[in-house]
């Protein structure tokens, strides 16, 4: 794409990049991308994909680094997506936006924001990441003072009843390691482990990625 000097298309193919590589959580490849994205909209005059590249890169930020920088380039983000009326990936937005709360540990003003989030965008068609949303949601309520297990086990289930819904094993395998974690916490170690073993033994491939590795340790940790 490179080669054939078309600005739109560059900007659509790194955009597309950058979110590929968030979803296996490369942080480092996932700025790669983003950053280039970003110079790519500048000089070409292209808002819509500098809007993902913020995002993306604020996410990778917010991984590599923590802190108010990740999280006030994200919202710059968002306030410019919505600026431009988008409804397709408003969900995801939001999503990024939480997971930068959750990594720098600030889980009552992340809830306040996803919650609020959510209530904009409304029931906008996107709903492939709301297993996502759900499940990062519950770890937002065990990290608040004082933490809700029940609530957080209640979006733990939602998140793993619509990832196998559409299907989708990544994200279902991200919500049974959530829940594992919590019911290992709480003298369940047994039936974590027959959960989250049973959602990791579908893998094949990708036991290098961060997801499968996480799993992999907690199954270990409970004794699996």
């Amino acid at each position: 794409m490179r080669e054939i000097r078309h600005a739109n298309s560059l900007g659509i193919c790194l955009g597309f990049a950058a979110a590929v590589h968030h979803f296996l959580r490369d942080a480092a490849a996932t700025q790669a991308f983003a950053d280039e994205c970003i110079a790519v909209s500048v000089e070409h005059q292209l808002p819509l994909w500098h809007t993902m590249g913020m995002m993306f890169r604020g996410w990778a930020l917010a991984e590599q680094e923590g802190g108010e920088k990740a999280i006030a380039q994200m919202f710059e983000g968002v306030t410019a997506y919505q600026g431009m009326g988008m409804g397709l990936g408003a969900r995801l937005c939001i999503a990024l936006l939480a997971h930068a709360y959750l990594k720098v540990g600030k889980c009552e003003d992340g809830l306040g924001v996803l919650n609020g989030g959510l209530a904009l965008v409304g029931e906008c068609e996107d709903r492939f990441c709301d297993a996502e949303i759900h499940r990062v949601k519950g770890e937002f309520l065990l990290g608040t003072t004082p933490p809700d297990p029940a609530a957080a086990e209640s979006c733990f289930l939602e998140a793993l009843d619509l990832s196998r819904r559409l299907a989708a094993r990544s994200l279902e395998l991200r919500a049974a390691t959530s829940l594992a974690r919590l019911w290992g916490r709480n003298g369940q170690a047994v039936r974590a482990r027959d959960l989250l073993g049973g959602v990791y033994a579908w893998f094949t491939e990708g036991f290098d990625t961060a997801d499968l590795q996480e799993a992999k340790a907690l199954l270990d940790a409970l004794g699996g």
